[in-house]
């Protein structure tokens, strides 16, 4: 995953409407577990955060930790408040990936002030899922995000700079991290392996927007 480099930016399409990006309740985001419903759930449900964007605050110097906690069935995920505070309430850089493996077609894009979402899918299908959180004001809340913790095994590795936390079960690969100002997350079906997800990875880049 790239830096901010004007030089490197992509241009995709904008969205001036409601966001498909929302912190979505767990217990639905659990419950979708075909490619038909997820699609159906991102593409409903309204960004209640792009309501609520405040103006963009200074550079933040602070570094910024997530902390996953497991609750039997699913993972949460909370912030320190004090290194939260200052993270950005609407999106300043938007990122996105700049390849997909082949057969892989963009289905649902979507970029707006509460963050970006990039759904990719095959004839058999197969998904890769990319998003871009902002922070929950209250940091120390989990319910704003769920992750199925049912037969799932989780571990950290390094991938480039970023500590990545890898969450799999039987049918998806999680990984989350951060940048010190935004939550991303990509999560692909277990159809797609480890490797490609990992070129997935490495070509998240900066997207011109707005």
């Amino acid at each position: 995953m790239a830096k901010p480099d004007q030089s490197s930016r992509s241009t995709r399409s904008k969205s001036n409407g409601p966001s498909l990006i929302s912190r979505t309740d767990s217990r639905l985001w659990r419950a979708t577990n075909t490619t038909l419903k997820r699609i159906l759930l991102i593409a409903a449900v309204i960004a209640t955060l792009a309501a609520t964007a405040f103006a963009v605050p200074p550079i933040r110097e602070a570094i910024l930790d997530y902390f996953l906690t497991d609750h039997d069935t699913y993972y949460g995920i909370t912030f320190d408040p004090d290194e939260a505070a200052d993270a950005p309430r609407e999106l300043q850089t938007a990122y996105a990936p700049t390849w997909a493996p082949e057969g892989f077609e963009l289905a649902i894009e979507d970029v707006s002030a509460a963050g970006s979402a990039f759904w990719y899918a095959d004839a058999e299908d197969n998904w890769i899922c990319f998003t871009q959180y902002l922070l929950p004001p209250d940091a120390t809340n989990d319910d704003w995000f769920g992750i199925n913790a049912d037969e799932s095994q989780r571990y950290a590795r390094l991938v480039g700079e970023y500590r990545v936390e890898v969450i799999e079960s039987r049918s998806v690969y999680f990984w989350i991290w951060t940048d010190n100002e935004y939550l991303y997350s990509l999560e692909c079906s277990y159809g797609v392996s480890e490797e490609t997800t990992e070129q997935v990875f490495h070509s998240i880049q900066p997207i011109d927007w707005p």
